[in-house]
């Protein structure tokens, strides 16, 4: 036998209304939330998993997003590829239609207004776009890739989207592999500085350089021409620790800053009003190393073909050169430069000059009779006429262009000539649109494996994590009951004391 105290009781009293107190804000918390698990000590043992589960439900809803945008550009490049289609069905009904009797000059000058319309209507094509992002411009998506010059104004990457983790698909197209040809030539020492930015140069002037270390200097580049002249100047500079040199893509300048201690970000700026920094690509403030812009350089006759397609090269074999009634096979097999290829043609004796064009990314050929039209064309199966930038199935604008030329010209060997290339270039559509089609098809069967694995996982997270309502509301009652019946039962056990008595 041991005494029980009236201060037992009263703890004993408050032990039992806070223990059912906290049961009932619990099942309150429960019903009201929906969830069983508020907090990593409602389960520690479950939390682990439903955290996991949670960040799979969030990047699969990311990765679906990316899907539907994926979907959306690529029917989108789909339906133009298809009215290109029809434009150049078109073009091969007019060139058919006038390659002879019963046409005329008259009739020919006619259907050249409307291939010139033609023209107009492609380009625009190639300009589609959707929700302000063009399909035909690479990555450059906020660029229009054409215009009525025929110039690529895009690049010859494709814009990427994550549709499962480290797994990505291009749902942009390189707009120079069909409308209007893009030789996309790299940079190397000799690269002229006036070729850079598609012909636009440079604004020679003075930069400012602050390396890591904290060390400044203004460094002149008035007067300079090639890219190796810029490379010297910067890495000979001793007033401040940087290297420069051109960077792994090929394509601009890389700054290296060569401190083993940083204090600060390695910065490149403008002196005064100048922008010679800019054009360059290195106006930047980075914690590490300035990665250069892409340059964008024309051709010149020194360029080296394998700085061309961005540093893949091109391996030449032969083409046709047509002028008139006269065509002939000229080899470029041995070609190295952008000069031999010219050269080539040029003494191929048909008559013809062979440049750069005024885009100045790829060659065209002109005949040097005012009564005749010159073109290219592949031999067999080969692709130099297209790697050029000559004709082939990437130059749809070109091709149109010759036609209305043609047309104008009353040229019937050139309308007829026109026949095969317009069918390269559909041929080329096609293939591209079943290209397209195939991604397309991919990005709907992940789309679907992708809500099945949602689906998945919310279910196995909802049997961690949620509530069963109908017990969740059960218990809520029986806990107030106890907790009701918990209040009561200490106000009888615990009597009055002497001072209920005072009054």
């Amino acid at each position: 036998m041991f005494r029980i105290t009236n201060r037992m009781m009263y703890n004993n009293a408050l032990s039992n209304i806070f223990t059912n107190s906290e049961g009932l804000l619990k099942a309150q918390e429960e019903l009201s939330s929906g969830k069983k698990v508020n907090r990593p000590s409602d389960a520690p043992s479950d939390i682990t998993r439903i955290l996991d589960y949670r960040t799979r439900i969030l990047t699969g809803d990311q990765h679906l997003r990316n899907i539907d945008e994926g979907i959306a550009s690529l029917n989108m490049a789909d339906s133009t590829l298809n009215s290109m289609a029809e434009v150049l069905r078109r073009v091969k009904e007019i060139a058919v239609s006038q390659a002879g009797a019963p046409a005329t000059a008259d009739t020919r000058r006619t259907y050249a207004k409307e291939v010139d319309s033609l023209i107009s209507q492609v380009t625009l094509l190639g300009n589609a776009s959707i929700g302000g992002k063009y399909i035909f411009a690479g990555q450059k998506t906020n660029t229009a890739p054409f215009t009525s010059g025929a110039i690529y104004f895009g690049d010859k990457n494709e814009a990427q989207i994550e549709i499962e983790t480290g797994k990505n698909i291009g749902v942009t197209l390189d707009g120079s592999t069909l409308l209007a040809a893009d030789l996309g030539p790299d940079i190397n020492g000799n690269t002229l500085l006036s070729s850079l930015n598609k012909g636009s140069g440079v604004s020679l002037g003075s930069i400012k350089i602050t390396d890591r270390g904290g060390n400044s200097s203004t460094i002149s580049l008035s007067g300079l021409s090639t890219i190796s002249d810029v490379i010297n100047a910067i890495s000979n500079n001793s007033g401040v620790n940087v290297t420069a040199s051109i960077n792994s893509a090929g394509n601009g300048i890389l700054i290296t800053d060569d401190n083993s201690i940083a204090t600060q970000n390695l910065t490149i700026e403008e002196v005064g009003s100048g922008r010679t920094a800019s054009d360059l690509g290195i106006l930047a403030s980075r914690p590490d190393n300035i990665e250069g812009l892409n340059l964008s350089p024309t051709l010149t006759t020194s360029t080296p073909l394998s700085l061309l397609n961005e540093g893949s090269g091109l391996s030449l074999t032969s083409i046709t050169v047509v002028n008139g009634a006269a065509s002939g096979t000229i080899s470029l097999s041995s070609a190295t430069t952008i000069s031999d290829a010219i050269t080539a043609i040029n003494n191929s004796g048909l008559n013809v000059t062979a440049s750069i064009d005024s885009s100045g990314r790829s060659l065209q050929i002109i005949s040097n009779d005012s009564s005749t039209l010159a073109y290219a064309k592949e031999v067999g199966s080969g692709t130099s006429a297209a790697d050029l930038g000559i004709m082939g199935g990437n130059n749809i604008i070109k091709t149109l262009t010759l036609l209305k030329d043609a047309l104008n010209s009353n040229n019937t060997n050139a309308i007829f000539g026109t026949i095969g290339l317009v069918d390269t270039n559909l041929d080329k559509v096609v293939g591209i649109r079943g290209e397209v089609g195939g991604r397309v098809n991919r990005l709907e069967g992940m789309k679907g494996l992708l809500e099945l694995t949602k689906e998945d996982a919310t279910k196995q997270k909802s049997n961690l994590e949620d509530a069963d309502i109908a017990k969740a509301a059960s218990d809520l009652a029986l806990l107030q009951t106890a907790y009701q019946a918990t209040l009561q039962s200490t106000a009888k056990i615990i009597q009055p004391s002497l001072l209920d008595f005072i009054r």
